[in-house]
């Protein structure tokens, strides 16, 4: 990364951090199933672990704190990766016509949980260590 880049865990029109650690939503994947498992796993060899010793959670915000811990300006972390939500919260699936597309929305209960200590309290300290606050 350069700091004139943009670093994120995650855009609109792909899977939360979740999702794709756990491969749930690989048919909306063009790069195929096998490439995808490649990449989970060269994820996991870089964060030194095989998988097992993490809970996704603790994947995902290591995933959180890479993108905050980047040289970019502007580091970007999607609601859904914050709140450790799987492809059901997935926001856009480009190229298909489902009902449930463009439809996720964060409900009062979810703005509670990002406001608890757990997750704010966290996301605070990831904010501060790599000079984002």
């Amino acid at each position: 990364h350069t700091p004139d880049n943009v670093v994120y865990t995650g855009t609109h029109d792909n899977d939360t951090t979740i999702g794709w650690l756990r491969g749930e939503d690989l048919e909306s994947d063009l790069r195929g199933e096998e490439q995808c498992a490649l990449e989970r796993q060269n994820f996991l060899n870089y964060i030194n672990t095989n998988g097992n010793k993490l809970e996704d959670l603790d994947a995902c915000w290591q995933m959180i704190a890479l993108a905050l811990g980047s040289v970019a300006k502007t580091a970007i972390i999607p609601l859904q990766d914050i709140l450790g939500l799987d492809s059901s919260s997935r926001m856009n699936r480009p190229g298909t016509q489902r009902l449930d597309n463009w439809a996720w929305r964060m409900t009062p209960e979810q703005l509670d949980e990002i406001n608890s200590p757990k997750i704010h309290d966290r996301l605070r300290t990831l904010l501060w260590r790599y000079g984002r606050l």
